[in-house]
């Protein structure tokens, strides 16, 4: 999971400040980090092969 930081977090000991990315997040730590208001996911979107 990867996060958009929306407030001054401290996440694993590393403080990130407003609109830092945090890259590799576990899901319950993310989950916790969005029920709270101080992150959001990035959703990036899926690419689908070429048509042919």
């Amino acid at each position: 999971m990867e996060l958009k930081v929306l407030t001054n977090i401290k996440h694993n000991s590393k403080w990130y400040k407003p609109n830092e990315e945090i890259k590799k997040v576990k899901k319950e730590d993310g989950d916790r980090l969005i029920e709270l208001g101080a992150a959001e996911e990035i959703i990036k979107p899926q690419v689908s092969p070429p048509a042919e």
